[in-house]
């Protein structure tokens, strides 16, 4: 997941803005550890899928992207 966001960070850092509470240096540490541990490949599934395939992921419990596909 080489350069993907495996959430969506944008988003909490512009609601910190929005309500007026910018996100302390911990925060920020803690969001970047998440971040580097979400990406690592140590922590990461790869697969292929085939045609017909599917895979049912709880939002919850995993993170979860996928790469570009034709």
């Amino acid at each position: 997941m080489a350069n993907q966001l495996p959430f969506v960070r944008p988003y909490i850092e512009a609601a910190a803005v929005e309500l007026g509470e910018p996100l302390t240096a911990k925060e920020v540490e803690a969001l970047n550890l998440f971040q580097d541990l979400a990406n690592s490949e140590r922590l990461s599934l790869r697969y292929v899928m085939a045609p017909g395939e599917i895979v049912f992921f709880n939002n919850y419990t995993m993170i979860h992207a996928r790469t570009p596909f034709v």
